[in-house]
């Protein structure tokens, strides 16, 4: 579906989320296989590990899920962490770029327009800050 959405994205990614290793259809690494085959960026994996005993899970994941450049796993430490997780996961996904999309250097942005760009959006939320205090 990612070549025939109308949304251009710059990378595709899927996210796998479970409690257990894949028990039916398709082979999980052939799955993986086929879809980083197809132009898919990375594939990373949430895997939920129970807190009554000691899982391989998360292995399991590395080893049959994730794919891709830039690609990770991020266990949860059984349903209560799901949201700690999904936020590192987030923070990931959205913070860390894969070497090959490295953004260019500071530089290339010249300082005096940056600081103009500043003084143009402190000078916009001021002007907002004073209208709803005079409302």
């Amino acid at each position: 579906m990612f070549s025939r959405n109308n949304y251009d994205g710059r990378r595709w990614i899927i996210d796998v989320s479970g409690d257990d290793a894949a028990n039916s259809g398709v082979s999980t690494p052939l799955a993986r296989d086929n879809a980083l085959a197809a132009g898919v960026s990375a594939i990373n994996g949430l895997p939920i590990l129970p807190l009554t005993h000691r899982s391989n899970l998360d292995i399991w994941y590395q080893n049959n899920i994730q794919g891709g450049v830039g690609s990770f796993v991020v266990p949860a430490l059984g349903f209560e962490d799901f949201g700690r997780a999904i936020q590192q996961k987030l923070i990931l996904e959205l913070t860390q770029l894969p070497r090959e999309e490295t953004p260019p250097p500071a530089e290339a942005v010249p300082e005096p327009a940056t600081m103009l760009g500043i003084a143009l959006a402190d000078s916009g939320l001021t002007y907002l800050k004073r209208r709803q205090h005079s409302a």
